[in-house]
């Protein structure tokens, strides 16, 4: 087992600011026709959250508990990087792009040593199956990626819990620390020590009960358990009631369930519930593609702990349109794995019990349908949340940009598409690229079964 799913970084950062701060003055201050902001750090000059450009000059900014003031824009490069979840509370200008924060928070949710030889795409650190994808971001002792990552490194790890308990990195750090950290709901207690999924924690301090939330400092022992020299009880609400402006990225742990109450649905994001209605904007999918595991991000207002969406937007959002070119079908996980035809380097996953089928049925799928799919990406493989009939005969792609070389090629998915032939992009579309940034791609398939790409745009 692993970090329970209601475990997120929003709640590990609020508990750091009212810690690290003093609660009674941060959790009331400012609030009223303010904002609040929970996120990965998308860039610098001051702080990019959410599509926001909050200026910082003013803030307090607390690193797992530390805190500084008056940081200028490249000393605060060096405290905070790209991909760390944080929580930005202060005010958001009535256009959305811009706003001020008082206080940005960071807290990580685990640090401590790698159990084994990570793998292709996953490791075990203190006992949580931690997930890299093309969008993690890797610092530390020259560290650029899970392969220059061995047994018993430690790391620091920030990002999303998933509904089956797994750590989706956004922000893994190699460090030398001799002090382990982790944060998460106790699954068992035993003499003198407790669980959190498959770490057992010694402890002979305070009382600690199963399924109340506890963050532990320590150090890992031979045996690969923590002795804790602290424990402390956590809360896992959002820390405040009510925000004008509420703006939290995560991922979903339910699907968006009809409410009868407040139609047409509500679910869970993270820890968080939100409430979708008649006028919420649904950016990059539908309603009926709010699945658990999917990455999101919602906007709009709290409300007496509700946050009361604007709009949902998927984030990163997979996007296929192509003929099936084989089917792989597991009986016994109740999935099919299916490659595209031109779509060579990427797969997509099906699972008759999870994704969405709109005017097919699971059985149908064979390798003579042409399929619309959206889904979520982990490196090459897709994991389809929605499937409907498609009839066009060519091929269009949308998903996050995995490297790229200027003026010449990108590459998606494992597909490599080529700009120089049919002049698909100006000078400016590589100018402004980063890795990371949504593109969308047509082509039609030639003679060979291959894509001769057609178009390709930077998305929103």
């Amino acid at each position: 087992m692993t970090i329970h799913t209601r475990l997120i970084a929003l709640f590990l950062s609020l508990l750091i600011v009212l810690q690290g701060c003093g609660g009674g003055t941060l959790a009331d201050g400012g609030m009223s026709g303010s904002g609040i902001s929970t996120g990965s750090v998308t860039g610098f000059g001051s702080i990019f959250v959410n599509g926001v450009e909050f200026q910082t000059t003013t803030a307090l900014i607390n690193v797992n508990g530390q805190v500084f003031s008056n940081v200028d824009d490249t000393t605060l490069q060096t405290i905070l990087n790209k991909g760390m979840v944080v929580t930005v509370r202060g005010t958001i200008d009535p256009g959305g792009a811009t706003g001020i924060a008082n206080v940005v928070t960071y807290a990580r949710i685990l640090e401590g040593p790698i159990s084994g030889t990570p793998g292709a795409s996953s490791f075990i650190a203190m006992g949580q199956t931690v997930i890299v994808d093309s969008q993690t971001v890797f610092d530390g002792y020259g560290v650029t990626g899970l392969g220059d990552l061995i047994d018993a490194d430690v790391v620091e790890v920030s990002g999303f819990v998933d509904p089956a308990g797994n750590i989706r990195a956004t922000f893994i750090e190699k460090t030398t620390s001799l002090t382990h950290e982790i944060t998460g709901q106790v699954t068992a207690i035993g003499t003198n020590q407790f669980n959190i999924g498959d770490l057992v924690v010694n402890w002979t301090g305070s009382t600690v009960t199963v399924s109340s939330f506890v963050a532990v400092k320590g150090q890992m022992n031979g045996s690969g358990q923590l002795d804790a020299t602290s424990v402390n009880s956590i809360d896992p609400g959002f820390g405040i009631e009510d925000a004008d402006d509420a703006e939290l990225e995560g991922l979903a742990q339910t699907a968006c369930l009809p409410d009868a109450a407040n139609p047409p649905c509500e679910f869970t994001l993270g820890a968080q519930t939100v409430r979708v209605s008649a006028g919420t904007e649904i950016k990059g999918g539908v309603i009926a593609d709010i699945q658990p595991g999917v990455r999101l991000e919602v906007e709009g207002a709290l409300v007496n702990g509700t946050l009361i969406a604007d709009k949902v937007d998927f984030e990163a959002g997979i996007e296929l349109e192509a003929g099936v070119d084989s089917v792989t079908e597991d009986p016994v996980a109740g999935t099919k794995t299916l490659t595209l035809t031109g779509l060579a380097g990427t797969s997509v996953i099906l699972d008759s019990v999870s994704t969405n089928f709109d005017g097919l049925t699971y059985g149908a799928i064979n390798d003579t349908v042409y399929l619309k799919i959206r889904g979520r990406a982990l490196g090459n493989q897709v994991t389809a949340t929605r499937v409907e009939s498609g009839s066009r005969p060519d091929v269009r792609l949308q998903a996050p940009v995995q490297n790229f070389d200027p003026n010449v090629s990108l590459t998606v998915l494992g597909i490599t598409i080529n700009t120089v032939t049919n002049n698909l992009v100006g000078p400016q579309f590589y100018a402004n690229l980063q890795v990371g940034d949504t593109v969308g791609a047509e082509g039609i398939l030639n003679n060979s079964g291959e894509v001769d790409w057609q178009s390709v745009q930077l998305e929103e």
